[in-house]
């Protein structure tokens, strides 16, 4: 294999609350971005990558503004806006859909020399961090392995594993096996062990290939990725390298805590400087607004027991969200293979298959317009998530129109 490529493109996406319409949620949501994960990735001491951030083309307009003010001053961030009702593919197990947002913006912008090229791919979540040496570190690796800007390295790794299936990319995968859990509303810090949690997924693949960082489950990241034949490196030995940030609207549960895991008190002020200038994190802010919050007044006199706590989490409500997405995309595609069908029919004249379509389409719309406004409805009237130590529970306006 002889190509040459001068530069790796590095593309690293954020999922903004997308499905949710929520104002005082998605203002949350965008305080925790502005104080964690933005000062954060701002923070990196390689700052050659661009960052995406996805979001839903139905948030409030000034949530929308005002996220686009936060951004405002940094050149290599991007907002792309999705519409989910209008999705027509969604699988189970997948965000793929929001990596296909991603490669569309990528195409119109142009940013690409060329759509065969190799790129870089990473993901972290709207509330989460990263040392400042990460993106650093994960170009070096890549240029170890493809000894830049000749990829004959990568291929002499790899030729023996080749097969007709995976033959066009070559790739790996780059996690960081250790970081922290911050338990926010307690301000304590818990070592952490895990490689490829969601914000520590890191894809180098060709642009062309198809894949990217949300083609699969980060739980399923490296046998995904495994059955493409593409390495697996773990870097940064055992220096924290993330933070897995936990709070009142995380869609996973706080982790149980063992009792040989050790736990920093962030009220400590040493250990506070420090993580703050590992990390980036605008703790000064973060904590006035933690104050200064009613989201927060939840936790008043909330003590979770020293051992075995487990707080219960967002997870079925996006199970629900993703579970109306896949069915509004799968009536998206009835819909377009109908309206295909209707089309040949008017062009052969038959006027019984145009009855036969018209009326068929007419159903299935009717469909999706209910799935839709199902959907909206959904996401739009969840309140607050009500949390003690045994038991959580959705708050609806409206009731839950699932059921």
């Amino acid at each position: 294999m002889s190509y040459q490529q001068k530069h790796i493109p590095m593309f690293i996406i954020t999922r903004f609350c997308i499905g949710i319409t929520k104002k005082d949620y998605l203002d949350h949501r965008l305080r925790l971005l502005e104080y964690i994960t933005l000062p954060s990735l701002m923070r990196q001491k390689n700052q050659d990558f661009r960052w995406l951030i996805i979001y839903d083309i139905a948030h409030p307009k000034s949530v929308i503004k005002a996220l686009e003010k936060i951004i405002s001053h940094y050149p290599n961030i991007d907002m792309i806006a999705i519409d989910p009702t209008t999705l027509r593919y969604a699988q189970t197990g997948n965000l793929e859909w929001v990596g296909q947002a991603a490669i569309r913006h990528i195409l119109e912008k142009n940013y690409l020399d060329d759509i065969g090229q190799y790129v870089l791919w990473g993901i972290i979540d709207d509330d989460d961090a990263w040392a400042s040496f990460v993106t650093a570190l994960v170009r070096k690796q890549t240029e170890q392995l493809t000894h830049h800007p000749d990829m004959t390295t990568l291929h002499d790794y790899y030729s023996h594993q080749i097969n007709s299936f995976c033959s066009h990319s070559l790739g790996a995968t780059f996690t960081f096996n250790h970081g922290y859990s911050w338990l926010l509303t307690r301000d304590v810090l818990m070592l952490h062990e895990k490689a490829y949690l969601g914000h520590s997924c890191f894809l180098l693949t060709r642009f062309s290939s198809g894949l990217n960082a949300l083609s699969c489950c980060h739980m399923n990241f490296e046998s995904y990725f495994s059955h493409v034949n593409y390495g697996h490196f773990i870097l940064g030995d055992t220096i924290p390298a993330w933070v897995y940030t936990r709070h009142n609207q995380s869609m996973s549960p706080y982790l149980k805590q063992n009792s040989d895991m050790k736990m920093l008190d962030m009220t400590v002020e040493k250990t506070a400087r420090s993580f703050q200038k590992i990390f980036g994190v605008d703790l000064e802010n973060i904590r006035d607004y933690q104050k200064n919050s009613k989201i927060y007044q939840l936790y008043d006199g909330l003590q979770p027991p020293k051992k075995g706590f487990e707080f219960r989490n967002l997870l079925p409500f996006y199970n629900r969200m993703h579970g109306y997405l896949q069915i509004m995309a799968t009536c998206n595609q009835q819909c377009d293979a109908l309206e295909s069908a209707l089309y040949q029919a008017k062009l052969k004249k038959n006027k019984v298959l145009i009855d036969y379509y018209q009326e068929s389409l007419g159903k299935s719309q009717k469909f999706r317009n209910q799935q839709i406004k199902k959907f909206r409805l959904f996401t739009k009237n969840i309140k607050m998530i009500n949390f003690n130590v045994t038991h959580s529970s959705f708050i609806y306006e409206n009731g839950d129109p699932w059921e």
